[in-house]
């Protein structure tokens, strides 16, 4: 039986970004997973990372697109969540540089965008090899679902 909660967030002094996530039987175990999320926008992720985190994945926030890339060179993941638009080195150009890395090559891909409408998707899943396309504003709930998704597809 499903849980209801209610999820805030507190920045800078004032309580932000209220959630509503309903806490249910998981399709994919998540916990345990290593997840990295690639996002310039701290409280998007920091929203991201705490609903994961409950989940028991194991969240790393990478604040730009060259840390993220950084950091997959040298540690393992199980997803990626990228942001599309990031300054310097965008989720673009992350992912394509993900896929010709050599480790973490096969990771499954969730982009985050604002930007629904301008994005060629199909272009790009196929080229890069994305998983999925997350429109914002999305609800925790659905994030979450994407993540299982994104993880579930990579075992088979």
């Amino acid at each position: 039986m499903a849980k209801a909660c209610c999820i805030s967030f507190e920045h800078r002094g004032r309580q932000i970004l209220p959630y509503a996530y309903e806490s249910r039987e998981l399709v994919v175990d998540v916990a345990g997973k290593r997840v990295l999320v690639a996002e310039d926008n701290r409280v998007m992720s920091d929203v991201i990372r705490f609903n994961l985190q409950r989940t028991g994945a194991l969240v790393t926030v990478a604040s730009s697109g060259s840390k993220a890339l950084e950091m997959l060179r040298n540690e393992d993941f199980d997803a990626l969540l990228s942001d599309y638009q990031m300054p310097g080195l965008n989720g673009e150009e992350l992912c394509r540089s993900v896929r010709t890395c050599g480790r973490n090559q096969q990771i499954p891909i969730v982009m985050i965008s604002a930007k629904g409408y301008e994005i060629d998707k199909p272009r790009l899943q196929e080229e890069l090899g994305l998983t999925r396309f997350l429109h914002k504003p999305f609800s925790a709930r659905q994030m979450v679902d994407v993540v299982q998704e994104a993880l579930s597809s990579a075992r088979t």
